[in-house]
């Protein structure tokens, strides 16, 4: 579960400064990123670091399979993606549906963090497994 869920993520990329003035372009974002995760609240538990590799064009990448996109929306200056995408995952008979939200923090692309939400359900009977909010960090390699 936690492999799948880490594919989800590599797809909630974006970008973003507070307080600092940030040159926002799909292109700063590519190569190879170290995933880390800090639970923030919920009961689904820690999710492990992992690496993902990002599409220097923005666009919107292959889902793992079982997934789909309701939605992958850039801001107008390319500062922040909004991501939603539900899956099924028929290895544990669940369904998850997840909300990121990430902000880039140097011109660069070497550093994005953001929040993610994911609910995960019994596939048959709709019952929540778990819910979790967590905040990511994505440091280029």
């Amino acid at each position: 579960r936690f492999f799948h869920i880490a594919n989800i993520l590599m797809i909630a990329l974006g970008v973003n400064a507070c307080g600092q003035s940030v040159d926002c372009q799909f292109s700063d974002r590519s190569g190879s990123y170290l995933v880390s995760f800090t639970l923030l609240s919920g009961n689904c538990g820690e999710i492990p670091s992992t690496l993902v590799n990002l599409n220097h064009d923005g666009s919107e990448p292959t889902p793992p399979d079982g997934c789909s996109y309701e939605t992958h929306t850039w801001s107008g200056d390319q500062c922040e993606l909004q991501t939603v995408q539900t899956c099924i995952v028929e290895s544990d008979n669940t369904s998850s549906k997840t909300t990121a939200i990430t902000e880039q923090n140097d011109s660069f692309g070497d550093k994005i963090t953001g929040t993610m939400s994911m609910e995960i359900r019994d596939h048959d009977d709709d019952s929540l497994k778990c819910t979790g909010t967590y905040e990511t960090l994505y440091e280029r390699q």
